[in-house]
Parts: C-alpha cells; sequence; structure tokens
C-alpha cells in the first residue's frame, strides 16, 4: 500500500505531474511534438529485436517529464505496444482525441491474453516502475544511491515470462527529446537484483540531475542513505538494503495506523481530557 506523503512533497509532485501533462495534452493534439533523438537503440533496431520473436521483452521506465513521448516514438516505426497505465491516464487519453497511428494501446490492468502476448514476442509490453502497489509485492532496493520502496511485480513479470527488459528513459527537452533505450538479456535471477540493475541504468542516464523526475521530492525525503559501494560487493549491498527495509520509519508508521484502524485495542490510550476518536 502506497505511503502517506507530506502535504509539502505532494504538492510539488502534482506540480511536475500537472506540467507533464499539459505537455501531454500538447504533444497528443499534434502541438509542440518534439524531434526524437536516440541513444543507444534506434526505433528500427528494437522493432528488429521484437520481430524476431522467440522471448518476450518487456519494456520499463520511470516518470521522467513528458515520459509518454517514449510511446509516441515507438507508435511512430508501428512497433506494436501496451502500455499498462491508470484508469485516470487511459481517461485523459480518451479525452485528448488522441488516435495511435499503429498498434498503441492501453491497458489498465494485466491479462492472460497481454501475458501471452508478451511472452511469445508479439508486442512489447510496457510498464512504469517508480510506483507503489496495493495489488503487488513491493521492496526496498537502491534507488540512485538511497534505498527506496517500490514495485518489483514488473521484475517477477519479467522472470516468469523468461523476458528480455527493455530500459527506456525520455528526457524532453521542448524541441528535442532524448530518448535512452538499453536491453537487458535474462533470464534473471531475482527481483530485487533486476531491479537495481534497472535503476542503476537510470542512474546512468540521468545523472546528478533528477529534476525532471517526478517522484524527485519523496525520494529526496523518505530514501534511506545507502553507504558507499565502491567494491561492488552485490551481497553487502543486499544486505544493507534489507537492513534499511527492516526499519524503514514510514512504513512502519503506516503499518501501525492500519493495525490501529482494524484492532482498535492496540490504539493508545487517549491524554486526559482527550476524546477518543470513533
Amino acid at each position: 500500500m502506497p505511503s502517506p506523503v507530506e502535504p509539502g512533497v505532494q504538492a510539488e509532485i502534482d506540480r511536475r505531474r500537472k506540467a507533464g501533462e499539459r505537455r501531454f495534452v500538447d504533444a497528443t493534439r499534434g502541438l509542440s511534438l518534439p524531434a526524437f533523438v536516440h541513444h543507444g537503440l534506434t526505433e528500427s533496431e528494437i522493432k528488429r529485436r521484437l520481430d524476431r520473436g522467440g522471448s518476450g521483452l518487456l519494456a520499463v521506465s520511470l516518470h521522467t517529464h513528458a515520459y509518454f513521448l517514449l510511446l509516441l516514438a515507438l507508435d511512430k516505426v508501428g512497433i506494436p505496444c501496451t502500455a499498462i497505465t491508470t484508469e485516470q491516464l487511459a481517461q485523459r487519453l480518451r479525452a485528448s482525441g488522441h488516435r495511435p497511428g499503429s498498434d498503441l494501446r492501453f491497458e489498465t490492468r494485466l491479462t492472460p491474453r497481454l501475458l501471452r502476448e508478451c511472452g511469445a514476442g508479439e508486442r512489447l509490453l510496457f510498464v512504469m516502475v517508480d510506483v507503489l502497489t496495493d495489488r503487488g509485492p513491493n521492496m526496498m532496493i537502491p534507488v540512485f544511491g538511497r534505498a527506496k520502496v517500490y514495485t518489483v511485480s514488473w521484475a517477477q513479470l519479467a522472470i516468469r515470462l523468461e523476458a528480455d527488459v527493455l530500459v527506456a528513459v525520455c528526457q524532453d527537452r521542448g524541441s528535442l527529446a532524448d530518448i535512452h533505450t538499453e536491453i537487458l538479456d535474462g533470464p534473471f535471477q531475482d527481483a530485487f537484483t533486476l531491479a537495481a540493475r534497472v535503476f542503476e541504468r537510470f542512474d546512468r542516464i540521468l545523472g546528478d540531475d533528477l529534476s525532471s523526475w517526478e517522484d524527485q521530492p519523496a525520494w529526496s525525503r523518505y530514501a534511506a542513505p545507502l553507504p558507499d559501494f565502491t567494491s561492488g560487493s552485490d551481497a553487502e549491498l543486499i544486505q544493507a538494503v534489507h537492513r534499511l527495509a527492516a526499519c524503514d520509519e514510514v512504513i512502519a508508521k503506516r503499518l501501525l495506523a492500519l493495525v490501529r484502524q482494524g484492532w482498535p485495542q492496540f490504539a493508545p490510550p487517549a491524554a486526559p481530557g482527550v476524546r477518543p476518536r470513533t
């Protein structure tokens, strides 16, 4: 379940989100559509990889400003893609009047058909990884040099489907949009290791400037600092992250609130002269 966010932090996240939504409306209506500059793989190389078939391809990204431009770039060259999104975004897409140029679909939940199409390499499945969900597992993972809780259901899905992972990041620069893509070849060992590898790629692309990342205010406020693992010891990193997960203050407070809500007998006694909440 998503952790509570302080009003000031949420206000900054909302400001960034609204700016991205304004960009989304303009772009889907054909206004201010940038030229795409590709780094890593070109659109044609991604399409050839998907056309090759044999194994699935799961695309993952994070909410940078105008991240949806990634989908427009894929749509431009006819890559069959299904993006898993929220019902709110799906409604905004319908309201915008955007009509995909090829075979771009938006779904609000995974279905057996989607899993089958992705596993067979028939369609690219596109998901965002910098989210929390109450419909799947969340885990403390290393994120830009700190430890923060995000969902790893996508990583478990890639392992289950034996799919490769396409790491994709969009950096919107107005008239230009840098599209960074890289394929991580499976099979993968476990969800934690895969998630750490993906965020390491995000770190390499964005560097120290996280101003375009929608969740940066929450990451800056709540993520726990990690030791400097210059030796590259994965075992030590995992142990450190797990220790942080065991005493994460935000998660602990939320769990305590849920316990008190479900079992009032565990609530602390009211102070003298204070009427208990009902």
